[in-house]
């Protein structure tokens, strides 16, 4: 099986779609379950008055699921939504009149345990949204495989539960990295950055880390806050301790 930023062979595709704040979404179609993973979407409610904010959320939504149901993916067809975070509610629920509900009605939502205790400690405003899942018993709090050939990994630093997420066989894989890689400059130098990861040191570690497992076996990586095509593969740089991004996708 070959992976692909815009498309997989065999017994799964994937597929992307990028919302308005700049995110790109990863829908994987892995038999019959497709499996969609987000990255953390804030930043809306942060940056307007609250009324602004819902009607901006709402936007944001439609551009989003608007764009995935053109990929042939509609909110109801997705069986697995995967957080590799929590940052802010995102597009995990949508705002109704009867209040927020389930963005993707048919789907259980899998959240790293480490994500999901803290936010019952209060620890992310803005994502009490989130309730609304676990009040109705959609969240999976696990770790590891998933469906098929899709599993989550940890990868501590951005966040304490931050997670991975693996496609494919050993050998012939693709990873979605998260936030723990903002921007493909940091490939080339994954050193310690101040005030965007939780724990920088060790945020810094889980990068090289995958960096080079991702160089030795030729993973396709996939960067959802990354520029089109947003994928690509890593090979060692001119000096130790450096990396380079060959674009792919």
């Amino acid at each position: 099986m070959r992976a692909g930023a815009g498309g997989r062979e065999a017994d799964g595709s994937v597929r992307s779609a990028r919302a308005r704040d700049g995110e790109r979404r990863v829908v994987v179609r892995v038999r019959a379950v497709e499996a969609g993973v987000r990255a953390g979407c804030g930043l809306v409610e942060a940056h307007a008055e609250q009324k602004a904010a819902v009607a901006l959320r709402e936007e944001v939504l439609e551009r989003l699921l608007g764009h995935l149901a053109d990929a042939g993916f509609p909110p109801k067809s997705v069986d697995v939504v995967i957080d590799t975070h929590i940052d802010n509610v995102g597009v995990n629920t949508r705002p109704t009149e009867r209040g927020e509900e389930p963005a993707f009605p048919n789907a259980r939502y899998v959240i790293a345990p480490e994500e999901i205790a803290a936010l019952r400690a209060g620890l992310f405003p803005g994502a009490e949204a989130y309730e609304v899942l676990l009040d109705e018993g959609l969240v999976d709090e696990t770790d590891g495989h998933v469906v098929g050939e899709v599993a989550t990994e940890p990868a501590p630093g951005h966040s304490t539960g931050h997670r991975f997420v693996r496609i494919g066989p050993p050998g012939d894989q693709a990873v979605v990295i998260g936030h723990l890689f903002l921007h493909p400059a940091q490939v080339f130098s994954p050193e310690p950055r101040a005030g965007l990861d939780e724990d920088i040191e060790l945020a810094a570690k889980t990068r090289r880390a995958l960096l080079e497992r991702a160089a030795a076996e030729n993973t396709l990586v996939i960067g959802p806050l990354w520029a089109s095509p947003g994928a690509g593969r890593i090979v060692p740089g001119d000096e130790p301790g450096r990396w380079r991004l060959m674009p792919e996708g």
